[in-house]
């Protein structure tokens, strides 16, 4: 007999397969949110394309060594 999953909800994870872990229950709430950060790190890479195209722009300016 094979299992078929039939549900229609999507999963909350974007990174996949998901796996149970023994963690204090005191320090729950502070590994969700690391965990959350880490699955969206899209958003920065993002912020890290930008940061990187303004430093590349910048360093074409043609500035005096001392203005920043």
């Amino acid at each position: 007999m094979e299992y078929k999953n039939n549900t229609t909800w999507q999963p909350a994870w974007k990174h996949g397969k998901t796996q149970v872990i023994r963690v204090p229950h005191a320090l729950v709430p502070k590994i969700l949110e690391y965990a959350r950060a880490l699955d969206s790190l899209h958003v920065l890479d993002i912020v890290l394309g930008a940061i990187d195209e303004y430093i590349e722009w910048r360093c074409q300016q043609k500035r005096h060594p001392n203005q920043h």
